[in-house]
């Protein structure tokens, strides 16, 4: 569409497998969309890549800008993808992969001076969408520099060595058949992601105190080996 000299466009990619991907989700296309519509920046700490974030103002979703390398990465790795996220869906086989919901490339461009912006970015699920955190972590199994200084400010990620002095002052309980769900998952999801020699993704965990739970998930996991 057309605003004064601007020109903006919006091209979206594996429409059709995104579609029934979100419909199987349980994310109608109008609630996407309306989602989408009221974002605000949102400077995501954990993360190294310095790629832009995007948050809606509802929580639910993220929308991550790709770098070229991320973008050749995913296109790469998409149908493989849906492929295992579909069989995981219609399967119900245990998945601790965090969604990726949508693929687009926005443009704009002034007719009059000739600049253009482009951006590609993916949708996410927000994992902690409707939840209570009181710690988050970042967690790569490895203790080399990974540990933070912690600044008690609000959702402060923390990493591996900091994980490890939390359970040891405060050890987590549970569940035999939770704990089986969740290795379940991890084997599935590090062997799938080494098949397709992916690198440098992360299991993010948050505690929620208040209701005794955890919501952990797989994300990041666009970058490969080259």
């Amino acid at each position: 569409f057309q605003d004064g000299y601007t020109v903006m466009s919006c091209k979206m990619f594996f429409f059709e497998q995104f579609d029934a991907f979100r419909k199987k989700c349980g994310c109608g296309e109008e609630n996407f969309i309306q989602s989408l519509s009221r974002c605000i920046k949102w400077d995501s700490s954990g993360g190294k890549s310095g790629s832009a974030f995007l948050q809606t103002l509802d929580n639910r979703f993220v929308i991550k800008e790709l770098s070229h390398s991320e973008l050749d990465a995913f296109i790469n790795f998409s149908s493989s993808y849906f492929e295992y996220m579909s069989q995981a869906l219609f399967h119900d086989l245990p998945t601790a992969l965090a969604k990726i919901l949508g693929f687009y490339q926005i443009q704009i461009k002034n007719s009059t001076t000739g600049k253009s912006f482009k951006m590609d970015v993916i949708i996410m699920e927000n994992l902690f969408y409707e939840t209570k955190t009181s710690r988050i972590f970042d967690l790569k199994g490895s203790m080399r520099n990974r540990h933070v200084e912690q600044t008690g400010k609000e959702n402060e990620v923390l990493l591996d060595e900091n994980m490890v002095e939390y359970i040891y002052e405060s050890p987590i309980f549970v569940r035999e058949y939770d704990k089986k769900l969740l290795r379940a998952s991890l084997w599935n999801e590090t062997l799938f992601l080494a098949k397709m020699n992916v690198m440098d993704y992360s299991l993010v965990v948050g505690v929620d105190n208040e209701n005794h739970s955890l919501t952990v998930g797989i994300i990041d996991c666009i970058r490969t080996f080259t």
